[in-house]
């Protein structure tokens, strides 16, 4: 299936010097220069979302022909239309008029009202099909599997966890990430034919040598880990991690973390300690080492 997104021709007229002397200006000395290249807001975009074509489509009405164009680049419209930073906003030409398009909202609004829509996609015929083993069924390996399988190879995903998602399962809250969504996005992707094999740690639950029957092997493990602070009293029971409070929030467990908490950090992992705390209804403080206006996170509407 081959990307329908092209670069897109514009005409930008150049003057030299200053129009004030001339009434006319320049411009009849000036030609206009065609210039071949892609709109900035795509170009800023991680994922490489075809966003001028998906965005004309949602103006047409032309809701499923617009999560096709997106899902063409990126598997996880409803995931990204929620969790995402839009960096392509900061560079929306519209910002410069009054304010950018929305286009994170437009993305999230374009996976929601064709939730009872299942798009049917095809492989590409491949004559050199190969099987391909991915260690790791978080954003990373579910994509991977995504766009190998349109290429026309056949794929087997072996994850750790019972439930695949990685880091958007148990690393992001349910109010940021509904888990409704993200399975309908996985299950998106596991239905085009892709195998999947859960409760399966490579190394313990089976060998290494068990992947040799693969043609090729990719690896994404995840971060699974956290850092510890380092300091005296960080191994206590009542001191927790981030990443592992996270996760035991998004299990369904039980959590007593007490009437006052202090989550220490300003990134995008204390914050959201910090707001599934307070809906827990403790009392939150988060001391950070960089002032206010420099902290990392990029909070989204709850």
């Amino acid at each position: 299936m081959e990307s329908k997104t092209k670069p897109f021709e514009f005409v930008i007229p150049i003057s030299y010097g200053s129009t004030e002397v001339f009434e006319t200006g320049r411009w009849s000395f000036q030609k206009p220069e065609s210039v071949l290249g892609w709109a900035p807001c795509e170009e800023a975009c991680p994922a490489g979302n075809p966003i001028p074509e998906s965005l004309h489509l949602i103006e047409e009405g032309q809701f499923r022909e617009a999560l096709e164009t997106i899902l063409l680049e990126n598997p996880f419209p409803g995931t990204c239309g929620r969790v995402c930073y839009h960096p392509c906003e900061e560079e929306c030409h519209r910002k410069k008029f009054d304010e950018p398009v929305s286009i994170n909202d437009l993305e999230r609004f374009t996976f929601d009202v064709t939730l009872d829509y299942d798009p049917e996609f095809s492989s590409f015929p491949c004559r050199d099909a190969r099987r391909i083993a991915i260690i790791g069924a978080g954003p990373c390996g579910l994509s991977c599997a995504y766009f190998l399988f349109l290429l026309g190879h056949r794929v087997t995903l072996f994850e750790a966890e019972e439930e695949p998602g990685g880091i958007l399962r148990w690393g992001i809250p349910e109010y940021r990430l509904p888990k409704d969504v993200l399975r309908k996005e996985v299950k998106r992707i596991l239905s085009l034919g892709v195998e999947m094999k859960t409760g399966m740690e490579v190394g313990k639950s089976f060998p290494f040598e068990d992947l040799k029957g693969f043609d090729a092997l990719f690896v994404s493990p995840g971060a699974r880990g956290s850092r510890s602070l380092g300091v005296k009293g960080d191994e206590s029971k009542r001191v927790w991690k981030g990443i592992e409070f996270l996760r035991k929030m998004n299990s369904g467990r039980k959590i007593k973390a007490g009437g006052e908490v202090i989550v220490i950090g300003g990134g995008n992992t204390a914050i959201d300690v910090a707001r599934s705390a307070r809906r827990l209804g403790c009392s939150v403080l988060v001391p950070t080492v960089e002032p206010k206006e420099r902290c990392p996170p990029f909070p989204k509407r709850s």
